[in-house]
């Protein structure tokens, strides 16, 4: 709990309609069931798609936007890069450079999560414009420009994006101090951890791939692994040695950032051996994750991601209700020299899950009693009401005019009466409206279950 988690799902490879949805309901059971802050680097925030598909659903984006200024998402400061809008608009100006040169890709995409090809200049442009301006509604003025390149959900995605770009930006709660102590490379990983527990066959891959590239000087480059992978080496193994140096690059990717909280010691080879095994054989032999697709390659072809993704309204509500607030006590992450690495994320834990489930649990409770007794409340209300027009009310025969003057008259001042009485109980109490407190019943009994399928999944996945 209260811990800062890097999450291998949400490497930028994974981009399987399979690999996206599991990868969403892992930042969800971070969140929600271990009360921990999922961090990115910036590289993820525009090549994940598993992480931006939240951002790409419409119907997701709103809560998932309001998670991302709370602080349970945060992005990885590193080197003088400060904010992602920083980061991107550097990217963008040099993609501009090299389109200009003609020197730009003319297929791919920029990033995997950002549908705009290298050599779009016009798009490139607005988005820069976008960013600098912090006016990310300027892109609808490419609306009906480019019908095929700028489709109206192409752009109002853009637009969310850029959105999640400046809000992320701008919050001291979104951003994750960078690591300032020394980190290991990619190639230092494969040295020390990877070659001892592979085959020859796929060591020898690797180090072909590792002799070519250093004469390069794009040893440390996995883009630069997967291009010579899938030109010059073919089969099976060449598809075991991506693997391995995928979870090799994350590895790196995770020993580059600030506080994080790691599955294995660190200063222990045999400990990091132990689980890029347990990595290894989930990734590879698709015990748990699904299934990867090898050779990973870059994206030409883009369209909304429209599977399944986890409840991220019920992720809000539960992480606003007070009994939570109070436990999770998130604050901006500030630097300091003691906590460049985190601690092992197994200590403490099943204290920490029990005091966190503890307090899911009375918030859940405490919105259900809150419920029950704003329709105790309105019903108390309303029988009040109803024995007080009993009492007024006028017996023996009346006109015509002077029966309905009187119903309109009592209407109106037991409506104001009603209304007064609301209002006041209101001042200290959350609501005695009845629509309002049966959707509140419905809707909190609802979250509870999502939480205990998401936990019994859970359970089911570590046996």
């Amino acid at each position: 709990m209260n811990k800062s988690v890097y999450l291998y799902e949400l490497d930028s490879v994974r981009n399987s309609k399979e690999e996206i949805q599991y990868a969403q309901e892992r930042m969800f059971q971070e969140i929600i069931l271990n009360g921990n802050q999922v961090i990115l680097t910036m590289n993820q925030l525009a090549d994940s798609r598993a992480f931006l598909a939240a951002i790409e659903n419409e119907n997701t984006f709103e809560p998932f936007f309001e998670l991302c200024q709370m602080g349970v998402i945060r992005i990885s400061q590193y080197g003088a890069l400060r904010t992602p809008s920083q980061y991107f608009q550097g990217k963008i100006e040099e993609f501009l450079k090299k389109a200009k040169k003609t020197e730009s890709e003319k297929s791919a995409f920029i990033y995997s999560g950002v549908p705009v090809a290298h050599d779009d200049v016009v798009m490139l442009r607005q988005l820069l414009t976008a960013l600098r301006y912090s006016d990310p509604e300027c892109l609808r003025e490419l609306s009906g420009y480019n019908e095929e390149n700028y489709s109206e959900e192409k752009i109002e995605y853009l637009i969310r994006y850029v959105k999640t770009l400046l809000a992320l930006s701008v919050n001291a709660f979104s951003l994750n101090p960078p690591k300032k102590v020394k980190q290991k490379k990619l190639t230092e990983y494969l040295h020390e951890i990877a070659y001892p527990l592979t085959d020859q066959d796929t060591v020898e891959i690797l180090k072909r791939v590792e002799k070519d590239l250093s004469s390069q000087d794009r040893q440390e480059y996995r883009s630069a692994w997967h291009i010579y992978l899938h030109e010059k080496e073919k089969g099976e193994k060449a598809e075991y040695a991506e693997a391995v140096l995928d979870l090799c690059y994350n590895l790196t990717t995770e020993d580059s950032i600030y506080g994080i909280s790691k599955h294995y010691d660190p200063e222990d080879i045999e400990s990091c051996r132990e689980w890029f095994k347990s990595k290894l054989k989930d990734y590879w032999e698709k015990d748990i994750a699904p299934s990867h697709v090898f050779p990973a390659k870059d994206s030409t072809t883009w369209e909304l991601y429209q599977g399944k993704l986890p409840d991220w309204s019920c992720a809000i509500r539960i992480l606003q209700m007070k009994n939570v607030q109070e436990t999770l006590e998130l604050k901006p992450a500030l630097e300091d020299e003691k906590l460049q690495t985190g601690s092992r994320y197994e200590v403490g834990m099943e204290k920490e899950l029990k005091e966190w489930d503890k307090s899911i649990h009375k918030g859940i409770k405490r919105n259900i009693i809150d419920a029950l007794i704003g329709v105790v409340i309105f019903v108390g209300i309303e029988l009040g009401m109803n024995y007080l027009q009993d009492i007024v009310s006028v017996e023996g025969e009346l006109s015509l005019a002077a029966t309905i003057g009187w119903a309109v008259l009592q209407v109106i001042a037991f409506g104001i009466l009603s209304s007064w009485i609301s209002g006041m109980i209101s001042r200290w109490w959350t609501s005695c409206d009845i629509l309002d407190s049966i959707e509140e019943l419905t809707r909190t009994w609802a979250d509870l279950k999502i939480v205990r399928k998401c936990r019994e999944r859970l359970k089911v996945e570590k046996g």
